[in-house]
């Protein structure tokens, strides 16, 4: 079974394209704001359509599925995901949030339901226990929290990592470019030192040492990006795609590039153009600051 977990890089990816596909068209921040309200009208009008299919109701079009319906749903909910993240960084927490309070208001008001109080009238609900991260309902550590209800249940690695150098008091760039030398040669230095770590570990069959060392390797990752401004979960994001339109190899190596496959396109989603000089940022990603020694 797929995993179900709610896709929030890909949801905050899809924002960032749309955002430079609507600069493309001269399209100012509220004006694209409101076509996407105007999207989601548009699918309801869908998802409406569908359930009139679905019954027959109207004999001049051919009926619709059940998975017709179903499918305009869930292209209405991912429309206000799309649109709530245009508004604020923080809204795939703010879901979390509302689905877990609202549900479990729910399943406490249904009679009968497994686990439910009768709440006394007027009274309100209480809210889902806090679930630590990694560890599932009941305190079940088999289960990651979340799983099977597409909750995050942690922020992203780049929000923890921003909160950290923001603790250090460090000034992150708001955009990719090119750092000084000084500090390129640094962050090569940590890559490689926790890579060549995380094969120690493994050499050493330190399955616990592996795990940390591995952790190390995605934070100084990370770390890296966000030094260069570098939206990394987005990045991730656009190659996960291109890497699901990849074929298996036929003798069960590494994916190879079919017919289907579709080239990531990390300049567009670090908001390079093609018609971006390389100085100031081009498809090259040759982004370069002020502070680059020759």
């Amino acid at each position: 079974m797929p995993d179900p977990t709610l896709p929030v890089a890909a949801i905050d990816a899809a924002v960032r394209v749309l955002d430079l596909n609507d600069a493309r068209n001269g399209i100012e921040p509220r004006e694209g704001l409101a076509l996407r309200v105007l999207k989601l009208v548009e699918e309801c009008g869908e998802a409406s359509a569908a359930l009139i299919g679905l019954r027959g109701q109207n004999p001049r079009k051919s009926r619709s599925s059940e998975q017709d319906l179903v499918d305009e749903l869930l292209d209405v909910a991912l429309s206000a995901l799309v649109t709530a993240a245009s508004l604020t960084g923080s809204w795939a927490e703010r879901f979390g949030d509302q689905v877990l309070a609202k549900t479990s208001r729910l399943v406490a008001a249904i009679p009968g339901e497994p686990g439910a109080a009768s709440p006394a009238p007027g009274a309100v609900p209480p809210a889902a226990p806090a679930v630590a991260p990694g560890v599932g309902p009941g305190g079940d550590p088999g289960r990651p929290a979340g799983r099977g209800r597409g909750i995050p249940t942690a922020p992203s690695v780049m929000a923890m990592v921003r909160e950290f150098h923001g603790a250090l008091g460090d000034d992150l760039p708001g955009s990719p470019r090119l750092q000084d030398a000084a500090t390129r040669r640094l962050r090569r230095e940590f890559l490689a030192e926790e890579a060549a770590e995380a094969v120690a570990a493994d050499e050493n069959d330190d399955l616990v040492g592996l795990a940390q060392e591995l952790a190390d390797v995605v934070y100084v990752a990370y770390g890296t990006a966000a030094r260069y401004g570098i939206p990394l979960d987005a990045v991730l994001a656009e190659i996960h795609r291109a890497n699901l339109t990849k074929e298996a190899h036929p003798a069960g190596g590494k994916a190879v590039k079919g017919p289907t496959f579709r080239p990531a396109d990390v300049a567009a989603v670090m908001g390079f153009t093609p018609a971006a000089p390389a100085e100031a940022g081009g498809p090259a990603g040759r982004a370069v600051d002020e502070r680059v020694e020759p």
